[in-house]
């Protein structure tokens, strides 16, 4: 073929291959789906293109494709197929050197994408002199923070899907914004459920229904593992919330694969974190994690309710837990005291043993037996001791003749007790506000007795309330700090923050769920300096 005809035949391919990347760069800004499979299509192009070393030291020019005639036992040469004139063809010696190119870099390749996208420059190399820069791994999460990231994930994709199901009855509302930190640690590309929603037309009102409760349901239930991983006191509800949490799983994979998308990151992310926990947990799980074995997802709603059920009976542990260990903590001061000469405590020491059996602790716990017994004599010779005193003495000297001598469980604090604790000096006999979600009286409770507050104004939050509404406990001038739940809050609750701007009161964005520790750790984080400026203009309140 003479060189012109080939020329003369290659402009309108040329053309027409400009006009399909185009038009493919066009469609992919506005759809989501689209730009997903080109990621995948160019990961695999890129695959095929690692050609190995030693064929590209027998090509001189890589731009020179060689084609083979039909029935030829040999190669025959053609000639080369000129470049595009949007990409810089390299220059002519290194056309002619007989040393292999060095495969484009990860830069190059973005410079590329970013070209195509209309936003590079017009000369894109696709050569590089230097080895692109091996990737740094981030940490792995540990496992509350993922949880928390989960149900933060899970929690916005249930908004938003419920957003779209109720649209007709509030047009114009803006979308719920999504947690960019939470999204990232768990890969969560936060699907486009809108597009969707609008091409979808397979999947009825009831599907969208089962979808969102789905979504919700993972939420609560991440949110609430997160407070019972690494205490041996409440072991029975990890190894029951392990099991509902493979049947919450698996109803999310089953809804979500009535929109015929790929599985979504966190319910993925969740299956492994599951079966990871279950074989250290050693706990085999008889249903939901296998492929065929799905829950349904349209139960939704009596799934939901089992759920819920679960986490109050968590909450009400997680609550006698904190008490035990405050009251814990308050005899073990007041023995202290007893010992060094302060002979009045011993009444009040004998009333916190009487308290913590009535709250449920029982008469053996190795901690508080370990405690009292240098006091045993004392105990013993106690002529008015409370029936609960004697339980307690009575297993003592069961006991006694086999004492154990590893100290306390109790005796030193984790990381996230002295964070608590530093957070409770700021907060002591102060009033807080907290927006979001709910108002639930057992976790009130205890974030109340944690911090030792005044008061928690708990402000319930519903779809598209205005922050209007939430001025009047703002501006309360004993609130000392608003809390966001953004978790729960509604998704216009943004310009909460202009109004504590007015009134100079610190706000704390809550990215995760009511535990304590998490609570602690964003005040400590993002208001300690300014509660500690207060604290000492104000000068330190009276204790309870």
């Amino acid at each position: 073929m003479h060189p012109a005809d080939s020329d003369h035949q290659l402009d309108p391919a040329l053309a027409a291959l400009h006009a399909i990347l185009t038009t493919l760069r066009d469609q992919a800004r506005e759809n989501a789906i689209l730009r997903a499979h080109l990621v995948a299509l160019g990961q695999a192009l890129c695959a095929l293109a690692e050609t190995p070393a030693e064929e590209l030291s027998r090509t001189d020019d890589p731009q020179t494709i060689p084609t083979a005639a039909a029935g030829s036992t040999s190669p025959p040469t053609t000639d080369p197929v000129p470049a595009p004139s949007s990409i810089t063809t390299p220059p002519a010696t290194a056309a002619t050197s007989s040393e292999p190119r060095t495969p484009a870099s990860n830069a190059d390749l973005e410079r590329l994408r970013q070209h195509w996208n209309g936003r590079g420059e017009d000369s894109v190399p696709v050569t590089s002199s230097a080895p692109p820069a091996p990737p740094t791994a981030a940490p792995p999460p540990d496992d509350q923070e993922l949880l928390y990231a989960l149900s933060t994930c899970c929690a916005h994709h249930a908004a938003v899907i419920q957003h779209l199901r109720d649209q007709d009855h509030t047009p114009g509302v803006p979308l719920p914004p999504c947690d960019p930190d939470a999204a990232a640690l768990i890969e969560d590309r936060c699907h486009r459920w809108e597009e969707i929603r609008r091409f979808h037309t397979t999947m009825t009102l009831d599907d969208w229904d089962a979808l969102a409760g789905s979504y919700t349901t993972v939420a609560t239930m991440t949110e609430t593992l997160a407070q019972v991983l690494d205490d041996p006191a409440l072991s029975t509800y990890r190894i029951s919330g392990l099991e509902l949490a493979a049947e919450v799983q698996s109803a999310l994979r089953a809804a979500i694969a009535r929109t015929q998308q790929p599985p979504d990151a966190g319910q993925v992310a969740f299956f492994h974190w599951i079966r990871r926990r279950a074989q250290q947990e050693d706990l085999f799980i008889r249903r939901y994690m296998r492929h065929q074995d799905r829950a349904d997802p349209d139960q939704w709603a009596e799934r939901r309710v089992r759920v819920e059920a679960w986490r109050d009976q968590v909450e009400d542990a997680v609550y006698r837990r904190r008490q035990e260990r405050k009251g814990m903590g308050k005899l073990r001061y007041q023995l202290r005291r007893v010992t060094d000469g302060a002979n009045d405590e011993w009444p009040r020491a004998l009333a916190t043993i009487d308290t913590l059996i009535a709250q449920g602790m029982p008469p053996s716990h190795r901690g508080l037996r370990l405690l009292l017994l240098p006091h045993l004599a004392t105990l013993q010779a106690e002529p008015d001791r409370p029936q609960n005193v004697n339980l307690v003495v009575r297993e003592i000297q069961r006991a006694h003749a086999a004492t154990d001598h590893v100290p306390a469980d109790d005796n030193t604090s984790s990381p996230a007790e002295s964070h608590i604790m530093a957070v409770a000096d700021l907060l002591r006999d102060t009033t807080i506000v907290l927006i979001g979600g709910d108002s639930r009286p057992r976790v009130a409770q205890t974030i109340e007795e944690t911090f030792d507050l005044r008061e928690l104004i708990w402000c319930d939050t519903r779809p598209h309330q205005s922050y209007l509404t939430l001025e009047p406990a703002i501006a309360r001038p004993d609130v000392v700090l608003v809390v966001l739940a953004i978790r729960w809050a509604s998704h216009d609750l943004g310009a909460v923050r202009t109004v504590c701007e007015r009134y100079d009161t610190p706000l704390v964005r809550l990215p995760g769920g009511y535990n304590v520790a998490q609570l602690a750790h964003q005040v400590l984080q993002q208001a300690s300096a300014r509660l500690l400026a207060r604290r000492s203009d104000t000068g330190p309140a009276a204790g309870p």
